[in-house]
């Protein structure tokens, strides 16, 4: 089976520039303190770039330096002013070969996880299907290879480069369908063939070809033909040519059951097998195809010009039954069931050991001076974003009123889909498609509900120190002399209730996001169907002709200049959240801290340095404008010479459903990314919470030791209720809403702004100019 060629990684001295920094910033004992840890990571990065490409029992190695390695970054992003250290990372772009190097822990993440999701397609390619759990290990391997290709995709946005082919999401949709393509064979390798449900069969049969489809038509694309070998693209078309033919031919058997016991229909069973055979003769004339691939090629054809011959005697000589057209058959349902898994066999998430010596370099009140500005700029991030959306709302709203694009189309395609609907709804496919937006639904359920526990968490800190607070003062009256938990925590019990209001408030916007899934489910569906499928779905259009008159010429070249200003706004905002993203202010913050000055003034200072591109934004939100402008005159002089063409009512109804369910997508894929965005964002909150929760009950736990000291020597004996000081689960916090309950909220206004987590002040200052 294929597997997805790993990235390549160059060594980085990080020991070396970080010491520099160390010694130039801190004191001997801090190099001291930290050098162990930053050595250990490096020497763990030294050791999956020497293993390359590794295979067989190499493999599981390999993914725990990768795992362990990954674990350090997260530890260390955020903590590390890389900008001021010269640590550089460097990756090699798998297919292209180009390097991609940048001062940002944003490319390791990505480089890690593409890597282990590339062992993972090497470990399932590789499996011996006949071995005990053979099918089980290989699909489960291949899951988790699509999840990290999947996370990839969501981390890529904000670094990718025009040069970068194999982050791109092209290349990283195009390695999802191979890898649910071979999923999907490993269950139907297991079946036995003579005894399975012919169904099921053909099910699964369809469902393979259907991906190995996707990816050959990604192969062929123009983001990808250069940069993906024949070899591959042969193998592609030959597979989604072959398991096409085997559903036929599991097909046939259905068809020709009932046929034969009902009398009729016995026809549509040699018409699958008619189709099926010429599928499998055109995948056998595929060039190049050898090895296992040829022979079960062979086997097949052998089964299918079998099987056809024998219906078709039996048909003529019983049953009499006519044989429909191919395009009258309907195909088997596409299976969904197989789904990328998140986060891999392999530990991601835990704590590294020994990162709390971290602290030395970025202490707690840093790191919360740093969740306060990364807020502001995700509060700039959501106005831009606001503001693009509404212009791309605008454009849109405004070229439906025109009945554009689907008045031009009606005189200048003949049939099938028109190349700039299908553009559009092959981006939606490079960039996940459907199964995206389902996945990034599931992922913000798992979220919201990580970060219910968390404040719940926290909440039982908060609670049991102040029952144990009440119990102790009970039993020792007046002679408990400190003050009542209820009078010191409020700054704690305050910020908690603020961040679970503003969860609620998420979680109701992640309900009105289900419910846009659910009521737009059809139309979201047909962005599942290949080219070929969409072509065939498509009547014919009426009125054809003169596709080179003037005023046709000037309409299309109007809209052609509203999909590149489009395009080019997307291209800024998608630059401005990638700087914002990477801005690292921890040395300013530093200062501030060291000198007590407002931080205010310095937060609206950073910000300031992206007015630049707000403003090159704003004057191409008001070239869009312009350019809708243009195509209004254009389209005055299209209808007063051409009149008013209609298509095909059903055609129209179908492109009008595209262009709504590729509206639908973006939408929801927008809405998706800004909740991705505040649970990370609130995820950084509670932990600064957390350690002053912590903070707290240490602090109080030492209050108390101290008043048993003294009520000890006064005569009074020790006791007081137990208080553990640990997270415990058992007791939630006020009920949330079900991300899927009713009613659903009117409106969707955006994900909520956090309260700021240090003590009070100006959380959100004013931005430059307003």
């Amino acid at each position: 089976m294929l597997s997805i060629i790993p990235k390549r990684a160059e060594s980085t001295k990080i020991y070396k520039n970080l010491e520099k920094y160390i010694r130039k910033h801190y004191d001997k004992a801090t190099l001291e303190r930290v050098g162990p840890f930053i050595m250990d990571a490096e020497q763990t990065r030294e050791r999956f770039i020497q293993a390359g490409s590794p295979s067989g029992d190499q493999i599981p190695q390999y993914l725990q330096s990768l795992s362990v390695y990954y674990r350090y970054v997260k530890a260390l992003e955020n903590r590390l002013p890389l900008s001021s250290t010269n640590i550089k990372f460097t990756w090699l772009d798998s297919l292209s070969k180009r390097k991609m190097q940048d001062s940002n822990f944003l490319i390791e993440k990505i480089g890690i996880l593409y890597n282990i999701g590339a062992a993972y397609s090497k470990q399932g390619a590789d499996i011996n299907l006949s071995s005990a759990d053979g099918h089980k290990l290989a699909l489960n391997y291949f899951q988790v290879a699509a999840g990290c290709f999947n996370e990839v995709r969501k981390l890529a946005v904000e670094v990718r480069q025009s040069a970068t082919i194999d982050i791109s999401p092209e290349h990283l949709t195009f390695a999802t369908y191979i890898l649910l393509a071979q999923a999907y064979f490993c269950m139907y390798d297991k079946l036995d063939k003579a005894t399975a449900n012919k169904l099921n069969l053909a099910k699964l049969s369809q469902t393979i070809s259907k991906n190995y489809g996707q990816a050959y038509e990604l192969a062929v694309s123009e983001a990808l033909s250069r940069h993906i070998g024949e070899e591959m693209k042969n193998i592609l078309k030959f597979q989604q040519l072959s398991f096409a033919a085997a559903s036929k031919y599991w097909m046939s058997f259905i068809d020709r059951e009932e046929g034969s016991k009902l009398g009729r229909g016995f026809g549509k069973g040699v018409s699958r097998l008619r189709v099926g055979f010429d599928l499998i003769q055109r995948a056998m004339q595929t060039k190049n195809i050898r090895g296992p691939y040829l022979e079960s090629g062979r086997t097949l054809l052998h089964q299918l010009k079998t099987e056809k011959e024998h219906a078709e005697a039996e048909n003529l000589s019983v049953y009499m039954d006519s044989i429909p057209e191919a395009k009258a058959l309907q195909d088997p349902e596409e299976l969904t069931m197989i789904a990328p898994k998140f986060p891999p066999m392999v530990d991601i998430v835990s704590p590294i050991n020994g990162e709390q010596v971290l602290q030395a370099l970025v202490p707690p009140a840093i790191l919360a001076l740093s969740a306060e500005y990364k807020e502001l700029l995700h509060n700039m991030i959501l106005e831009e974003s606001d503001k693009v959306a509404a212009a791309t709302r605008n454009t849109t709203q405004a070229l439906e009123s025109m009945n554009l694009p689907h008045k031009l189309d009606a005189i200048t395609v003949d049939n099938g889909l028109p190349d700039s609907v299908w553009k559009k709804v092959q981006q939606v496919q490079s960039y996940g498609g459907f199964a995206h937006i389902e996945n990034g639904i599931n992922s913000l359920r798992q979220l919201s509900e990580n970060s219910q526990k968390f404040i719940a968490e926290l909440e039982s800190m908060v609670i049991r120190e102040d029952e144990e607070d009440r119990s102790l003062r009970q039993m020792y009256g007046s002679q408990w002399g400190r003050a009542h938990s209820a009078a010191v925590n409020t700054h704690l019990t305050s910020d908690l209730e603020k961040y679970k209001q503003k969860l609620i408030q998420a979680i109701n916007l992640d309900r009105t996001n289900y419910q846009i899934l659910e009521t737009n489910n059809e139309a979201l569906q047909l962005l599942k169907k290949s080219k070929v499928e969409l072509d065939q779905m498509m009547p014919p259009v009426e009125n054809i002709g003169q596709e080179q008159s003037p005023v046709v010429q000037a309409l299309k070249g109007a809209l052609a200049t509203v999909d590149q200003t489009q395009k080019s706004l997307q291209d800024q905002m998608a630059s401005l959240t990638s700087q914002a993203d990477q801005d690292n202010i921890i040395e300013h913050l530093m200062v501030i801290e060291e000198t007590k000055t407002p931080k205010e003034p310095i937060f609206q200072q950073e910000i300031s340095k992206f007015s630049p591109q707000r403003e090159g934004l704003l004057n191409t939100a008001n070239q869009l404008r312009q350019t809708i402008d243009a195509v209004a005159s254009a389209n005055s002089a299209f209808d007063r010479e051409r009149g008013s063409y209609q298509s095909n009512p059903v055609r129209v109804q179908l492109l009008q459903n595209l262009e709504t369910a590729v509206k639908i997508y973006n939408e929801l894929s927008a809405n998706l990314a800004q909740g991705h965005q505040f649970y990370t964002n609130l995820s950084q909150h509670l932990s600064v919470l957390q350690q002053k929760v912590s903070d707290f009950v240490y602090s109080r736990n030492l209050e108390k030791n101290d008043l048993f000291a003294k009520l000890s020597q006064s005569g009074f004996p020790q006791g007081g209720a137990q208080n553990q000081y640990r997270p415990s689960y058992g007791q939630q916090p006020n009920p949330y809403p079900s991300a899927h309950s009713n009613p659903y909220p009117s409106a969707q206004s955006g994900y909520p702004q956090y309260p700021p987590p240090p003590p009070p002040g100006a959380y959100y200052p004013p931005y430059p100019g307003k």
